[in-house]
């Protein structure tokens, strides 16, 4: 009977409804003797079993609240208290004591269950149990009896029907009817527990699937970009979660919800790690996309200033052009800068012939340029009478050139000026280099190679923009296509009575005394340079400069050979007539017709005409790099004897480096009239 009893409190205790419907839900079985006195009996003892029911629905309640509060996992302390309460209550009220239950099966009818809607709900053992309850209210009471009253009523029973009485032995084995409806009860309680705990642990285990998968979705990613701290830590996560998915599956109790916790913790942090992670590579990314188009930005800005600043270079400046109008006006107009100028080139002319003498050779058109340089060497030496320098311009500068030293001449010093046409040898008969300069092919390279190029790369799809290379801009200097820059080759021929020339540039500034260069011994060779090549440089070396995939170039130079600079050289002119260098100089120029040799420019075929021939001087005799580069010392520009601004930001324009510039100013000729009407930049 007191399974029957429980029986609808087990299907409460597992169902949803709302307590309503769980007690009328305990109404739905009910049980039915088949004499009256017995349902009387039962009748009483359901009605007395009635309130604690009721009382039992609360705290059931309270277990089902507490699932669906805590999303289905509700606290094991508090379901164990509910559960071990409604054991405790339902042990209290299993059994019915008193005389009634001594009589309880006095009719030895058949217990038969049926349900609630039959017809024999209204029978007389219903009707009696009702009036029993009315009239009696104290039988609840008595059904709330210990289990000895209860034990006294069926030694009762069974002295009424004549059966033998139980020793102590078989009093104590046999259980009460209380004992037995308390096991049933908790055995019923427990497998609602086991459904909660069934519930708890398909929901962990739905959760862990959930966070498995995401976080093994990261795996491929982390290991092909080398994360292996978030591999290592991500495969034993898996490897943890599967191992306690395993241990689940078979288990019948389940008691690792602190396990299973902890798992998810782990895996949860692991799925925050991942999304980190990938979004730092995203951002990665975007950070690699804004750097590829920084890059290409300065790269096209780099380009144009490269434009600029060659276009600045070849150009020459507002103040200069004033400058070299003004002394040629001056020269044309006066005739006393013409007689200062022939008095003092005879007075000088045997001068200019003495090999005994300091000879220097400078090519320019630029007049400020070349008074910077005689002003530098003239301050420096020691003996200035023993200097000479021969300057030669074009016909077009040559009477500013002679203006600004019939202005200011330089001393005990003597100066020679002439223009290239006063050398009647150098024509384009005997010169190939002329005859490459007069040739179309090469002004068309010069004035079209852009536009050229240009049309290539649109019929291939490229920009100009995007390809276009320093190399072509370069090329557009008009040195290039000046004679003034190919008269370093023909030094002998000019100069035929000396035997050793120093060769200047007209953007270097002289600091020392350079009388011992014409000393300096070359031990045979022709030239006298400083190399440019550094450890680990690689870009001073003659596979720069020259077409190493021309069978000729191949064959005859090592790629790997360090270069030299020009600026300030030493030739042996003696040596060079020996070596006939000049006709070599000759073949090179011939064989690069076309430009397959070497591009433009006089290094390249001065490499290559005084290969094996050049002796390298201390570093310290010709400092380079003044005009673009800006990590050159101080201290190596300060004692350095020549300082070179080679590169495009000359010391007389607007671009050249504040740092370096003072070098030069300082052999300025500051206070001349022509260069302050002019405003010549001055400025340090």
């Amino acid at each position: 009977m007191a399974c029957v009893l429980l029986l609808p409190l087990f299907l409460w205790a597992t169902s949803s409804k709302s307590p309503s419907a769980s007690q009328d839900s305990m109404m739905t079985t009910v049980v039915t003797y088949s004499s009256g006195s017995e349902a009387a009996r039962h009748g009483a003892r359901m009605s007395a079993e009635q309130p604690l029911l009721r009382a039992h629905v609360p705290q059931m309640e309270r277990v089902a609240s507490l699932t669906e509060s805590q999303g289905g996992f509700p606290n094991q302390a508090e379901v164990s208290e509910a559960e071990q309460a409604v054991v405790q209550e339902a042990g209290d009220t299993d059994g019915v004591t008193g005389d009634e239950g001594s009589s309880a099966t006095d009719g030895g009818g058949e217990l038969l269950i049926r349900d609630a809607s039959s017809p024999s709900r209204k029978a007389d053992g219903g009707e009696a149990a009702m009036k029993g309850e009315r009239e009696n209210p104290s039988l609840s009471s008595r059904q709330s009896g210990s289990d000895g009253e209860a034990e006294g009523g069926a030694e009762r029973t069974r002295q009424g029907r004549g059966e033998p009485e139980l020793d102590d032995r078989e009093r104590h084995a046999a259980p009460s009817g209380g004992g037995m409806a308390s096991k049933a009860g908790g055995v019923a309680v427990l497998a609602a527990s086991d459904q909660v705990a069934a519930a708890k642990r398909e929901s962990y285990m739905g959760m862990m699937a959930d966070l498995v998968a995401q976080v093994a979705a990261v795996l491929p990613d982390a290991e092909k970009r080398g994360n292996a701290q978030l591999v290592k830590h991500v495969r034993a996560a898996l490897e943890r979660a599967e191992s306690l998915v395993e241990a689940w599956k078979g288990a019948r109790v389940w008691g690792g919800e602190e396990k299973a916790i902890g798992v998810i913790k782990v895996l949860e942090s692991l799925r925050a790690r991942a999304q980190e992670w990938r979004s730092t590579l995203a951002l990665i990314e975007r950070l690699r996309g804004e750097v590829e188009k920084a890059k290409a930005k300065l790269k096209a800005v780099s380009k144009e200033r490269n434009k600029l600043d060659l276009a600045a270079a070849k150009a020459l400046p507002k103040a200069l052009h004033c400058l070299n109008l003004r002394l040629a006006v001056a020269y044309g107009s006066s005739e006393e800068f013409k007689a200062i100028t022939r008095a003092r080139e005879s007075k000088q002319a045997r001068r200019f012939e003495d090999p005994s003498l300091y000879h220097y050779a400078l090519f320019s058109d630029n007049v400020l340029a070349v008074s910077v340089v005689v002003n530098s060497t003239l301050q420096n030496a020691q003996h200035p009478e023993k200097h000479v320098f021969h300057v030669v311009t074009d016909e077009m500068n040559l009477p500013a050139m002679r203006a600004w030293f019939a202005l200011h001449p330089p001393g005990e010093m003597a100066v020679e000026i002439k223009a290239v046409e006063h050398f009647p040898f150098l024509n384009a008969s005997y010169c190939p280099v002329l005859q490459q300069l007069q040739a179309t092919s090469l002004k068309a390279f010069y004035f079209s190679q852009q536009a050229a190029e240009d049309k290539k790369r649109a019929s291939r799809g490229a920009s100009a923009e995007a390809t276009a290379g320093p190399t072509q801009l370069k090329f557009k200097n008009p040195k290039y296509l000046s004679m003034l820059n190919h008269l370093r080759f023909y030094l002998p021929e000019m100069y035929p009575l000396l035997r050793r020339v120093v060769f200047l540039d007209d953007d270097v500034v002289v600091q020392r005394d350079l009388a011992p260069l014409f000393a300096l011994p070359l031990h045979g060779n022709v030239n006298g340079a400083v190399f440019t090549c550094r450890d680990g440089d690689d870009f001073h070396r003659l596979h720069k400069y020259l077409n190493f995939h021309h069978p000729y170039i191949a064959a005859h130079f090592d790629p790997n050979a360090c270069g030299w600079a020009y600026g300030m050289n030493v030739f042996d002119l003696h040596a060079w007539r020996q070596h006939n260098l000049t006709a070599v100089y000759h073949r090179f120029q011939t064989m690069n017709a076309g430009r397959a040799l070497w591009q433009l420019g006089s290094l390249p075929p001065g490499l290559m005409t005084f290969y094996n021939r050049t002796q390298a001087l201390d570093v310290h005799w010709h400092v380079l790099g003044l005009g673009y580069n800006k990590e050159v010392a101080l201290e190596d520009v300060q004692g350095a004897a020549v300082v070179h601004y080679n590169g495009n930001w000359k010391p007389w324009l607007d671009t050249a480096m504040k740092q370096f510039r003072p070098f030069w100013l300082a052999y300025v000729t500051a206070n001349d009239g022509i260069i302050q009407r002019c405003n010549v930049d001055l400025k340090s």
